[in-house]
Order: C-alpha cells, then structure tokens, then sequence
C-alpha cells in the first residue's frame, strides 16, 4: 500500500465509524476539541476523503472519540465495514437502554400515583377499578411483573421479525437463546453462514 492510499483507507473507517456512532463531522470535530487542541469539521471532511494525512495524535483523539482501536481504523474495507455495522447497531441499543431507564422512571411513577390513589380510594373504589383477583386494570397493573412483561413482548415481537421467522421453531424459548443461535449460527472461518448461499 502507498501513502496516500492509506490515508484513504484511514479516512475511509474514520467516516464509516463515525457514522455508525450517529455523529456528523460536526459533532466529531466537537468531541476532539473537547480534549486538547481546536479541531473544525472542514478537516474530518479532509481526512475522510483521504486528502489530509491523520497525525497520531490525532488519531488517538478520533479514536477516543469514536470509541474504537487505533488498530481499527487500518482495517481493511470489508472488516472495517462489518465493524462498523455492529457499531451501529450497539449504539442504537445503548440510546434504547436509555430510553428504557427513563420509561422506568416514567412508569414508577404513575404506578406510586396509581398506589395511591387505590389507598386513598380505599373500599369505595369502583369495583371495575379495583377488584380483589387483580381483574380490574387498578390492582391488576399494581400486580404486573414488568421484567416478565417485557421480556413476553420482545419474545413476541421477536418472533414475528423476519430474519426470525425463517428460522426452527425449536430455536429457542427466550429471546436471550434465539439471538445467541442466530449470533452464533454455523458460522466458518471467513465468518460466513454456513447455511446461506454465498
């Protein structure tokens, strides 16, 4: 490889990183100023396109900010590309764990709220309201098991996602085992599926 094509490669991963992050080059150049020396979205666009060699320090900052290796931003294009895509997909995971931490909150407190207001009710709650078997949606969200809810509603939702559906029904009972099966699936050296048609 020469030079420049490096540079090209680098920039390249640079820019497949980055965007697998969900940052614009705006937001990078934010991030690596926020550690040492002003950087400007005008040389992020440079070094992806490969027209501005990545000094090492800066190198570093990128990586710090994209949260990667040094090591991966000379990977070549297809693995660089493969890692770029499960980037992608745990950062999406990660806003969604937020989302899921704030809906926790959200839904502690309507259900304290809803506690109350069966106490302050008492016994001349409306029976549809608040039933003794946990029938009448009062007692009965009071009485839900949330993790098990919404461990039931990813299975379900799981199920009837495509790449799912096409697979066994003896794949699994749990999302947990049908996406380590599909994670893990007869994969050979080159990291292909060994059931699929190359």
């Amino acid at each position: 490889m020469t030079e420049a094509s490096d540079d090209v490669l680098v920039g390249s991963n640079v820019q497949k990183f980055r965007t697998a992050r969900g940052m614009s080059q705006a937001d990078l150049a934010e991030a690596i100023s926020r550690s040492g020396e002003q950087f400007h979205q005008q040389t992020i666009l440079k070094i992806e396109k490969g027209t501005r060699p990545l000094k090492y320090l800066e190198a570093h900052r990128i990586c710090a900010a994209l949260r990667v290796g040094l090591a991966d931003l000379l990977e070549k294009e297809a693995r660089a590309s493969a890692d770029a895509g499960i980037l992608e997909h745990t950062t999406k995971l990660s806003d969604l764990s937020v989302d899921i931490d704030e809906l926790s909150v959200r839904l502690a407190d309507q259900l304290v709220a809803l506690a109350d207001a069966v106490a302050i009710a008492g016994k001349d709650a409306s029976p549809y309201l608040v039933t003794n078997d946990g029938a009448g949606p009062g007692l009965g969200f009071l009485r839900t098991n949330w993790g098990d809810e919404l461990n039931e509603r990813l299975f379900d939702a799981l199920s009837r996602h495509d790449r799912v559906a096409e697979l066994p029904a003896d794949w699994g009972n749990t999302s947990a085992e049908v996406l380590e099966r599909i994670a893990g699936q007869d994969w050979d050296s080159n990291g292909q599926d060994d059931d699929r048609p190359s």
